[in-house]
């Protein structure tokens, strides 16, 4: 029996059993093709091969056949016939069942347990095979009759792919921590301290725990990790005081934060991915494309380092920065819930804001849920068509989809919605837009933010719109009733306002 590990970081354990059909490989190597006879509805769901920081996902069931018979997939069975009668050992069967994600790390090692071949009704012979990973993901299995590491009997392989890396302990809510610690036996008394130690004390190290034994220090090191803080680089605004940092995590992504400082507050500004999937055709972080998701503890690890620029004390935190929030919102919502934990950070949730383009299943997740922090949306502009030219999205959520949207959050949670609109010059700055603007919003409890476009390179196309044009917007909807304020933009010198951080070649 093959121990399980942790497949993916902030997973719970499990093993990833493929079933196969004989597939021809080279040894060590990546797929070349698959039998005439090999079950192409299972093999179509994986990927050959996966470039460094790209995710693989798939959703795969299979079923607890010890005979290898059949296997689930997505709710159909699939039979394996080239299979039947092997044995795979008492008390073991196919066991994977739900979503699993890799994710390609370079420098990482994956273990891989190869089942061979063997005669009906006998046990497989295990060999574990453990190598640095070199930026690739390989189906490194194989097993045919004619193979020269076919074993007897052939006709099939059992697969475990494995991470070895250890998952990052920071990404654990207080309660997922609680059901860890539990399965090592820890009692619950402890789970506090712990998780106090983790995030509002900082612990680098499980040996910076005092007054946590040293044997249960050690059954955490040994099956969990904390992550060193990412490299951080610093730009400092010469006309506003605005700090721009940028974050390299292990696997050389990037991501920026910035801290946004008032008369007597300061704000922080996080990034949910390196890089953007949205497009949207003004925003340099769009022009990225999508690098990965965030864990929650790299989005924690920009929040400490935030707080630590702003002398220990913010007053808000806005999710404004790289990436569409809501296109991570497992990793979000759990930074979230960390960071309000009274244990953890002890931030409050109404001193939280999420901004999105307006992806609608999850605004109205959102409204449904607990969670007490704050709704903004970026309507960008109030014209459907300029939308879709100015964001890929408008194709997949309409401007209508989106308010209704919004109305239900408010109905549901009796909270303001902020809605963000972006003045371009000439395209749509005049008083005429800010009557569609009023007629698209009426009836809802919101507060609009007028934001002046910031060039980014390549951007030429547009331009911003001047002051003039947008207090005159102003004006129109505050004389209409709705709370308008025309957002004074920080950090442009060093490429921190709105729409400009890339984590990229020039000016941090």
């Amino acid at each position: 029996m093959v121990r399980h590990r942790h497949f993916l970081p902030g997973v719970p354990a499990q093993r990833l059993r493929v079933a196969v059909s004989p597939l021809k490989a080279r040894p060590g190597g990546e797929i070349i093709r698959a039998d005439e006879n090999a079950p192409k509805n299972v093999l179509r769901h994986f990927k050959s091969r996966v470039l460094a920081g790209q995710p693989l996902q798939q959703r795969l069931r299979f079923g607890a056949d010890p005979q290898l018979e059949r296997v689930n997939i997505r709710g159909g069975q699939q039979r394996l016939g080239g299979l039947r009668g092997l044995g795979v050992g008492q008390g073991e069967g196919l066991v994977l069942e739900g979503r699993f994600h890799i994710t390609a790390l370079p420098g990482q090692h994956y273990g891989v347990v190869v089942a061979r071949g063997a005669a009906a009704g006998q046990r497989y012979d295990q060999q574990e095979w453990d190598r640095p990973f070199d930026g690739h993901i390989f189906p490194l299995l194989y097993n045919n009759p004619g193979h020269p590491d076919g074993g007897p009997g052939g006709g099939g392989i059992i697969a475990i792919i494995e991470q070895m890396t250890k998952p990052d302990i920071r990404d654990f809510t207080r309660q997922e921590l609680a059901g860890a610690m539990i399965a090592l036996g820890e009692k619950g008394s402890r789970i506090d301290r712990i998780f106090n130690f983790l995030h509002r004390k900082g612990a680098e190290s499980f040996a910076a725990m005092d007054g946590v034994q040293e044997e249960f220090r050690n059954k955490l090191a040994a099956r969990y990790d904390i992550a060193p803080a990412p490299a951080m680089e610093k730009r400092v605004s010469k006309i506003d005081k605005t700090i721009k940092l940028l974050f390299t995590f292990s696997d050389g992504a990037k991501a920026e934060g910035v801290v946004l400082f008032n008369k007597e507050t300061a704000s922080a500004c996080l990034s949910s991915q390196a890089g953007c999937a949205c497009g949207c055709t003004f925003c340099a972080t769009g022009a990225l494309g999508f690098k990965r998701d965030l864990k929650p503890s790299e989005i924690l690890a920009q929040f400490a380092a935030c707080r630590r620029e702003a002398g220990g004390k913010l007053d808000s935190v806005v999710f404004m920065g790289m990436g569409e929030p809501f296109l991570n919102w497992a990793n979000v919502r759990k930074s979230v819930l960390i960071l309000a934990d009274n244990k953890g950070y002890n931030f409050p949730q109404s001193k939280i804001t999420v901004s999105t383009v307006g992806i609608v299943p999850v605004i109205r997740d959102l409204a449904d849920s607990r969670l007490g922090i704050r709704l903004a949306v970026s309507l960008i502009t109030a014209d459907e068509a300029q939308r879709a030219e100015l964001t890929p999205m408008a194709k997949k959520y309409s401007l209508r989809e989106i308010i209704g949207a919004a109305r239900y959050y408010g109905d549901r949670t009796k909270r303001s919605v902020l809605f963000e609109y972006i003045v371009f010059d000439g395209l749509n700055d005049t008083p005429e837009d800010a009557k569609k603007l009023l007629a698209l919003i009426k009836d809802l409890i919101c507060k609009v933010n007028l934001i002046i476009y910031n060039p980014v390179p390549g951007g030429a196309v547009y331009k911003p719109g001047s002051v003039e044009k947008a207090k005159e917007m102003q004006k129109i909807l505050v004389e209409a009733g709705v709370r308008t304020h025309l957002r004074r933009e920080k950090g442009a010198d060093i490429a921190a306002a709105c729409g400009q951080l890339a984590a990229g070649p020039g000016p941090l």
